[in-house]
């Protein structure tokens, strides 16, 4: 009997089995690369970069509004990135400053990276097994973890979304008879990705490598036309790096590599390529911040590494007509790491794993096919390859939750940097900073101090020294750092409410009045400023004084029992308990187990 016969809309069924199939490969890397981030909900924000960037910043806390839009497309001294900003800022709007709400928004968006590179692959390929493959690794290695779980590094994953948009929409054109709307589509994702990040500069290349395989453009499309087609993407590029390295020079991060000579940068840029292969095949030592080696580059490592380069670059020009997979992802590797390798650098970091985000891909391809060809070599029967890639697959997954636990906390976090990656003056900070957070000031004073020892007279770890002397009621060795550091804090309103809080701590309420002072000079928009200034003011029995700063201060910060309990003291203490009542009772509506509000409320209802 005909077989569209045994089944009611047999021809039905057998056309949506492809599409089914399709669905089924989807769910199953959204479902292994939510495995591997299914904590980052619970995850708060990280102290390096996260707390000052994006918790303490005030443009950023009021949310989208026509101020906070100019202010996202400013230039910034981490580049012009409007499109990141104004993320942050809808996200802010819509969640508030919850940080396992914008740690799900990275995750959400690696999820469609991880689509996207599986769809576009297998579009361009027509191979699902192999494009599902490369997919499966963009989603779940080590290496990428860092791009995910840090939510400053928002501008990685949503600067990746816009290049994979771009080329998607690349490909349509070149398949397209009139291509031309899908060209101007592609152009305006890569000007989106570039206004998200300056890592996708290297765009006008992959498009090329793309036009060689899987394409296939070359020798159906002349090369002057090829080559042409770019000029518009490299146009928005070289605008994009001149701008990075603009800010980047004014900012002073481009002195510390411009301190060595070409030929360092160049022995180190070899062996970065050399450790991220490694680090590629072997994800181990991973770690948030890598201590600079410029200075000691032995001769030998940087030889190795070239000479492991050439051992693969040659084949990949040799093999390009009957490998053309392995050229694309070599050259796809070694060209979208040039940014960022140390040559050129708009930073002080020489290695870290953000920047393989994008590169990976080019050596996922190789994996992917090469597997292809090697079991068709061997002979293996899909089961067993199936079984060993679920093997392969399931032990990456297992490394990828172990490296993003570590940004469950950010002791964790600088602890596992200095184990992995060795002593550093970042690490030390960091990792003082993150025990100070948590109330272990005795515990974080040597961090702050050895990191003084490896970066001597370096202002920041001399103020966290200070701070924390102070807190402790070290006065004499705080004074001792003071004399050097509390002028060059107080340019900071930050750092100058950390200064007055530590000489408030230590009975010095008028030198902490001057420094609170001081920091509403440098921000009159503060409203801890305020809070800490009429604390101060009302310590000295200045009470009159302090009334006006806890008024601001609510003023600035709407919900705020603190402030509100203060103005309640204030007024109490002024004579004016029926205007302190309804002060107390809303510092409880926004706190209900607020006890010294509370206490207030009942003493305030006692007959005056």
């Amino acid at each position: 009997m005909n077989g569209k016969l045994d089944r009611p809309g047999g021809e039905a069924f057998l056309d949506a089995s492809p599409h089914r199939r399709l669905m089924v490969a989807i769910v199953a890397l959204v479902a292994m690369t939510t495995l591997v981030y299914w904590d980052v909900g619970s995850f708060p924000f990280s102290i390096y970069d996260d707390v000052p960037n994006l918790v303490r910043n005030p443009v950023l806390q009021g949310g989208l509004s026509a101020a906070s839009i100019r202010w996202a497309f400013a230039f910034t001294e981490v580049g012009w990135l409007p499109v990141t900003w104004l993320s942050h800022l809808l996200d802010v709007s819509l969640f508030g400053m919850d940080p396992g709400m914008h740690h799900l928004v990275n995750l959400l968006l690696h999820l469609l990276n991880t689509t996207l590179v599986f769809l576009l692959f297998r579009r361009m390929t027509g191979q699902s097994r192999e494009s599902w493959l490369v997919a499966a690794l963009f989603g779940i290695h080590p290496l990428h973890v860092e791009s995910v779980a840090w939510i400053t590094e928002r501008k990685d994953v949503l600067s990746t979304l816009f290049w994979l948009l771009a080329t998607d929409a690349y490909v349509r054109y070149g398949r397209t008879p009139d291509g031309r709307p899908w060209y101007f589509a592609a152009l305006l994702c890569a000007a989106l990705a570039l206004m998200s990040k300056a890592m996708p500069v290297t765009l006008p290349f992959a498009l090329l490598l793309l036009d060689f395989w899987p394409l296939g453009r070359f020798g159906q499309v002349p090369v002057r036309r090829l080559l042409l087609e770019k000029v518009p993407f490299l146009a928005l590029s070289l605008g994009a790096v001149a701008v990075t390295l603009a800010v980047q020079a004014n900012d002073g991060a481009l002195t510390p590599m411009a301190s060595f000579p070409l030929w360092a940068r160049a022995g180190y840029a070899v062996q970065a390529y050399a450790g991220y292969l490694r680090k590629t095949v072997w994800p181990s030592g991973l770690a948030v911040y890598y201590p600079n080696p410029m200075k000691d580059v032995p001769a030998w490592k940087s030889v190795a590494a070239s000479f492991l380069l050439l051992v693969l670059t040659v084949p990949a020009i040799l093999q390009r007509r009957r490998r053309p997979w392995f050229t694309f992802g070599w050259f796809w590797f070694l060209g979208t790491l040039v940014p960022v390798i140390g040559l050129v650098h708009a930073g002080t970091l020489t290695m870290s794993d953000r920047y393989t985000y994008v590169p990976l891909i080019g050596l996922f391809v190789v994996v992917a096919w090469g597997l292809r060809e090697a079991t068709d070599r061997l002979e293996l029967s899909r089961r067993e390859t199936n079984a060993a890639v679920a093997a392969c697959l399931g032990a990456i997954v297992i490394a990828a939750r172990v490296q993003a636990g570590y940004w469950s906390d950010s002791v964790a976090l600088f602890q596992h940097v200095i184990e992995v990656a060795g002593d550093s003056h970042v690490a030390r900070l960091n990792l003082g900073g993150a025990l100070s957070a948590k109330g272990r000031d005795s515990e974080a004073l040597p961090h702050y101090l050895r990191a003084l020892e490896l970066r001597p007279g370096w202002t920041e770890a001399e103020h966290a020294a200070t701070v924390t002397l102070a807190r402790l009621g070290r006065l004499d060795e705080a004074e001792r750092l003071f004399g050097r550091t509390l002028v060059k804090a107080m340019k900071d309103p930050e750092s100058a409410v950390n200064v007055g809080m530590a000489l408030a701590g230590a009975g010095k309420l008028k030198e902490a009045e001057a420094a609170f002072r001081e920091a509403l000079r440098l921000r009159p928009d503060f409203p801890e400023a305020h809070y800490d200034l009429g604390v101060a003011l009302g310590r000295q029995g200045r009470k009159d004084e302090a009334l006006p700063h806890f008024r601001e201060a609510l003023k600035m910060k709407p919900v705020d029992a603190g402030a509100r309990n203060r103005i309640g003291v204030a007024l109490m203490r002024l004579g004016r308990p029926a205007e302190a009542l309804p002060h107390f009772r809303e510092a409880l509506k926004e706190s209900p187990g607020y006890g010294e509000a509370r206490f207030n409320l009942a003493i305030t209802r006692q007959p005056v």
